[in-house]
């Protein structure tokens, strides 16, 4: 009988080490942290969504100027010398790159949030979201860089090397997307 009461003892202390690690979690913070997640993944999907409109917005006033420039008797409705639709474009530029700084701060959120749900749970969450600083983009250009180059599965060369060159040198913009 005491080899029986050995190894029921034995199961019991090893069952027991293996449930402790159960409960040392706090299950509430858990699920606080993975609502975390879920609002800032929210956040930075709505700010996708609204720097989609932002480039829309941009690559039309761009048309539009562009379209001033090459046919003034037509389109320079204001007899401006096409400065009007010239400001219109530089302001739906500029609206373009806080709509793209705004997006990559909300990664980056979501990024810390990630990480708060693997000490909140208790898990390693692995993920790969830094890439390698691409070589001949400037430090203040990289996350810039970053995001479109996660962008290219959706969008033609052409429209992100246009997209690109508003917010950084082309030669940037070239080794931007030219990198793997």
């Amino acid at each position: 009988m005491k080899p029986v009461r050995l190894i029921i003892a034995g199961a019991l202390v090893s069952w027991m080490g293996i449930g402790s690690a159960i409960y040392a979690v706090d299950w509430a913070s858990c699920g606080s942290a993975l609502d975390d997640v879920r609002s800032a993944a929210d956040n930075a999907s709505d700010l996708a969504q609204e720097a989609g409109q932002a480039k829309d917005e941009f690559e039309s006033a761009r048309d539009e100027y562009q379209e001033c420039r090459q046919f003034p008797e037509v389109y320079d409705l204001l007899k401006d010398g096409c400065q009007s639709q010239r400001e219109e474009a530089e302001s739906a530029r500029e609206n373009l790159e806080v709509a793209v700084q705004s997006v990559t701060d909300a990664l980056d959120e979501v990024d810390r949030a990630m990480s708060d749900v693997g000490d909140s749970c208790g898990h390693q969450i692995v993920h790969t979201t830094r890439a390698q600083p691409v070589p001949g983009v400037s430090a203040g250009n990289q996350k810039i860089c970053s995001t479109l180059r996660r962008s290219r599965n959706g969008t033609s060369s052409a429209s992100l090397m246009g997209l690109c060159k508003t917010v950084m040198p082309e030669t940037e913009c070239r080794a931007c997307l030219s990198a793997p």
